[in-house]
Formats: structure tokens, C-alpha cells, sequence
């Protein structure tokens, strides 16, 4: 009957350990789980850091082109300028010539 007796005391306190692991186990899944859920949202939130980054690198880019481009225009703008002012002070120059020898 003693044997009995500690039989069922071990095999009712084994009984208590493996709820008590099966319940340690299970909290800590779910803080784990919790964890996993939190890093995964800190990962998306990166990557969309990251994407937002390298839009605005694409418009910098863009607007550098867009600069350069305008540089450009405004550079031969200028040509052509310089170029119509010769043309006019040549002009000018030709009309006061002619007035001379019409006068002459």
C-alpha cells in the first residue's frame, strides 16, 4: 500500500511539473510570438523608411538632371543673345554708314 501511495505522489507530482512546463512553455510562446509580431512590424516600418529614402534620391537625381538641363538652355540662350546683339550693333553700324554716304 506505501508503494502505492508514493506511486501516486510521484505520478501526481509529475503530473504538476508537466503543467507547469506545459504552462512556462506556453507563456513563452506567446511572449515570443509577441516578439517576432513586433519585430516584423519594425522590419516593415524600415523597409518603408528605406523606400522613401531612395524616392527622395530618385527626385534628387531627377531635379539635378533638370538643373543641369536648364544650365544648358540658359548657357545657349545666352549664345544666341550675344550673337543677336552682334547682328544688331552690326546693323547699326551699317546704317550709320550708309546715312554717311548719303549725306556725303
Amino acid at each position: 500500500r506505501a508503494e502505492h501511495r508514493v506511486a501516486a505522489v510521484r505520478a501526481a507530482a509529475r503530473s504538476q511539473q508537466v503543467a507547469a512546463l506545459n504552462t512556462w512553455q506556453s507563456d513563452h510562446a506567446a511572449v515570443l510570438e509577441s516578439a517576432l509580431r513586433e519585430r516584423d512590424e519594425q522590419a516593415r516600418r524600415a523597409n518603408n523608411a528605406i523606400a522613401e529614402l531612395q524616392e527622395g534620391q530618385r527626385a534628387q537625381m531627377l531635379l539635378r538632371e533638370e538643373n543641369a538641363r536648364l544650365a544648358n538652355a540658359a548657357k545657349a540662350s545666352r549664345g544666341v543673345t550675344a550673337k543677336l546683339e552682334a547682328a544688331l550693333k552690326a546693323q547699326e553700324q551699317t546704317i550709320a554708314s550708309l546715312r554717311t554716304q548719303i549725306r556725303a
